[in-house]
């Protein structure tokens, strides 16, 4: 749905929605959606494929499911290649880190939700025999790559504002830098709660779960699922800003643009001509 409204919207800005077959047939823009949409398709087909043979045939699904991961790095990586990073020199290196910077965030903001359903399941009356054990292994493995994905977000969004922000003036100037003010402003709420997270509440979960305190566990798992809501709802905040930053000119195109308009404009003003008259 997402997509098709995408394609619509960039038909308008093109002209109108009769361009809808030219955005499509004719611009580089229009391939990458349609290689999206198969890719798409076939991530869909995966997933439903691994729920088909949850029960049966178990290695298969596994198979497919990993199928489906790849199939959706693979999508992210089709954005890049036509994002504000597509556009600049050196684009490999532009492209690459604006990859990494979304893989990591659909990473990282997943697993909180993934996370949070896990310990809503767990407050029901499920044995200690199954819970202990899930509990423990899940908040390790997310800690681990929850680490490494803020670690890539904070390095890949750090060079992508250095190839986009020529100046800091452009940051209060330009349209792209007032919403990218606006996102480092929710990012600088998200950090200190998935530090919370990160630092206090799960290692303190863990050693619960690991003495098994069953009351305080249950206390504990009740502020950890919280803390992990509100730091997947503010996450959501910072990509629904990221969707707004997509259409507005990088901050280094706008300056580039007015450095050129007034060139120009002193180059017409300071034009003069003198011929001979009788």
């Amino acid at each position: 749905v997402a997509g098709l409204a995408e394609l619509l919207v960039q038909a308008r800005q093109l002209g109108g929605l009769d361009l809808v077959d030219k955005v499509v047939a004719e611009t580089d823009w229009g391939e990458r959606w349609i290689q999206r949409q198969v890719v798409l398709a076939g991530v869909a087909v995966a997933v439903t494929a691994s729920m088909a043979w949850g029960h049966t045939r178990e290695a298969l699904a596994r198979a497919a499911l990993w199928a489906a991961l790849a199939g959706a790095f693979l999508y992210l990586l089709l954005v890049s290649l036509v994002s504000h990073a597509g556009a600049v020199e050196g684009s490999f290196w532009a492209v690459s880190a604006d990859f990494v910077h979304l893989a990591a965030a659909a990473v990282w903001i997943g697993m909180l939700a993934q996370l949070g359903l896990l310990l809503a399941w767990a407050r029901r009356d499920v044995p200690d025999s199954v819970r202990t054990p899930l509990l423990a292994g899940h908040l390790q493995r997310f800690s681990v790559l929850a680490a490494v994905s803020v670690i890539a977000l904070l390095a890949t969004g750090t060079f992508s504002a250095l190839t986009e922000v020529p100046a800091w003036n452009a940051m209060v100037d330009t349209s792209y830098g007032r919403v990218l003010l606006a996102k480092l402003a929710l990012i600088g709420l998200l950090l200190p709660v998935a530090a919370l997270n990160a630092v206090v509440l799960r290692p303190r979960a863990l050693r619960k779960v690991a003495s098994s305190g069953r009351e305080a566990l249950e206390r504990l798992r009740r502020w950890l699922t919280r803390a992990v809501w509100l730091e997947a709802a503010l996450a959501v905040g910072v990509l629904a800003i990221v969707g707004v930053l997509t259409q507005y000119p990088t901050a280094r195109v706008t300056v580039e643009s007015q450095e050129f308009l007034r060139e120009s404009t002193q180059v017409v003003v300071g034009y003069e001509s003198t011929s001979q008259a009788g």
